[in-house]
């Protein structure tokens, strides 16, 4: 079988992102069943080709999630200024802030801040509008979103929904160098509220946290240096590279234990332990730079530049179409739920369409003191997909092939790992076609 070098996916991202890569598993056997198979044309827009991989970034909604579990009380002076948002005239600027200010938003609505909330809701309307996402923050969803004013599962649902209807029209309309450019400023701006925290408190949790994105730094780097064509991130990573060396100096030391898993609710608990060496000295070395780098993002150049909104796109294709409706399908998985509370969606939607023998691969970080659904679809029969999880050791700890292909299984995690998920379709039921994985947390 000839290998595979390409990359074949569409990811979908606002704050957080994954890493999916495609290569030759070798040839399978010719199953004596008949299985579905999908037709897919090489031009079709729908379907997006890389030549390495996409990165995973962590939800900065989580981080807010942490602060909130920590009973830590709202604090508005964490949030940027929203003063400057009608200077931000480059797509840079305001891509790289929209990012901030939705994590803004996040922080806002996490503690039910009404006011506040709707404050920066308009600030993020101003940027969308300047980089023609007006169709993801629509006047339909502006209503919704003040109507459930104070409501904080519902005002989180709603935002991320948004923000990734937004990636979704950056990457079909091949904008995917403004779309990184939010996924930054978002993890900035959560990184400053971590760093600020821990700054003021002390806080033991924080502290890993910060500790824990060492790899999400260098999955950021590469992400801005491969979508860097006009070299307008240089600035910014050569600030990002010099926060690295002050990252390079905290030591993480993965400690297997093996998981317990509850068949009956589709449920695992994850028993690794991380060893941090991390000093206070370290902490604000790196505590100093994201607040260089967080102002240095905010300033606004007074050149203005004019950019042709792409209101609309229109893709033609029954794969375009068959793959909307399999997100649809994907997305009923996260709220299947016996104790009535709905999965939060990581703001991302990761699809690949898949040929005979090919596997998707993609890494993330799962954050201590939550619980995960990871939920993958591609077809109306809901065991079509076979995924596995890996530790950052390479050990297996989850396979749903065990458990007759269970399109989704829950995962609580009380120390954060990054994990390797990989993909395919089960040879024996369909051949090729969209594959759709989704991640949710609580």
């Amino acid at each position: 079988t000839e290998s595979m070098n390409k990359t074949i996916l569409k990811p979908l991202v606002f704050f957080a992102a994954s890493a999916f890569i495609l290569h030759s598993c070798g040839e399978e056997a010719e199953p004596t069943k008949k299985v579905e198979e999908e037709t897919f044309d090489e031009r079709n827009s729908f379907r997006a080709v890389f030549d390495d991989q996409i990165f995973s970034i962590p939800s900065p909604i989580q981080t807010g999630y942490l602060i909130k579990k920590l009973n830590l009380k709202f604090d508005e002076s964490l949030l940027s200024d929203r003063s400057n948002v009608k200077n931000y005239a480059s797509e840079h600027k305001q891509a790289l802030n929209l990012g901030i200010y939705g994590t803004d938003l996040g922080y806002a609505s996490m503690y039910g801040q009404k006011n506040t909330s709707l404050n920066y809701l308009k600030t993020i309307e101003t940027l969308s509008d300047a980089l023609g996402l007006d169709a993801a923050f629509s006047p339909e969803f502006i209503a919704e979103f003040e109507s459930s004013s104070g409501e904080e599962d519902k005002m989180v649902k709603l935002m991320s929904q948004a923000f990734k209807n937004a990636d979704n029209f950056l990457k079909n309309a091949n904008r995917k160098a403004v779309s990184a450019k939010i996924l930054t400023g978002g993890w900035i701006e959560s990184m400053h509220y971590a760093c600020t925290l821990n700054d003021r408190s002390g806080s033991e949790e924080i502290l890993r946290r910060i500790a824990q994105q060492k790899q999400s730094l260098a999955s950021i780097l590469e992400l801005l240096d491969q979508y860097n064509e006009d070299n307008s991130n240089d600035q910014l990573i050569e600030k990002l590279r010099d926060l690295q060396t002050s990252f390079d100096k905290i030591v993480l030391e993965y400690v297997y234990d093996a998981p317990s898993t509850d068949v009956s609710k589709k449920k695992m608990k994850l028993n690794h332990t991380y060893n941090v060496e991390f000093d206070d000295a370290v902490a604000t070395e790196i505590s100093t730079k994201i607040a260089d780098i967080e102002t240095a993002l905010q300033k606004y150049n007074t050149m203005k530049l004019f950019l042709t909104a792409l209101a609309t796109l229109i893709i033609g294709s029954s794969f375009a179409q068959d793959c909307e409706r399999i997100v649809d399908n994907c997305e009923e998985l996260l709220v299947k739920n016996t104790d009535g509370r709905e999965f939060i969606s990581d703001g991302q939607v990761y699809t690949a369409f898949l040929d005979r023998g090919e596997v998707a691969k993609f890494e993330t970080t799962l954050f201590g003191g939550s619980t995960y659904r990871i939920a993958a679809s591609a077809g109306d029969d809901e065991d079509y997909v076979i995924f596995t999880i890996k530790d950052p050791a390479g050990n297996i700890l989850f396979s749903n092939s065990n458990y007759k292909n269970a399109p989704y299984w829950d995962f609580e995690v009380d120390e954060s790992i990054t994990i390797t998920i990989e993909t395919k379709l089960d040879p024996d039921l369909k051949f090729s076609g969209c594959l759709v994985m989704l991640i949710g947390f609580q």
